[in-house]
């Protein structure tokens, strides 16, 4: 498995909201995969993983991504 931080056309960069933010840079369709936010390593006894993508995901109480 090839692990890429961050898919082409989507960045990261300052939020008007709050920090940081992940920001697509061209138009995803929907139900467009932008990637893993975590990984479950429970069976291994390490509890779920965050990626560094997944300190980005979308907090919003009107989010327009989901998981």
């Amino acid at each position: 498995m090839t692990y890429k931080p961050l898919p082409n056309g989507v960045t990261i960069k300052p939020s008007k909201i709050h920090g940081l933010g992940l920001f697509a840079m061209a138009f995803l369709k929907p139900d467009t995969v932008i990637g893993t936010t975590h990984f479950d390593l429970t069976s291994e006894g390490l509890g779920l993983i965050r990626t560094p993508l997944g300190g980005f995901i979308n907090h919003s109480k009107k989010p327009n991504a989901e998981l």
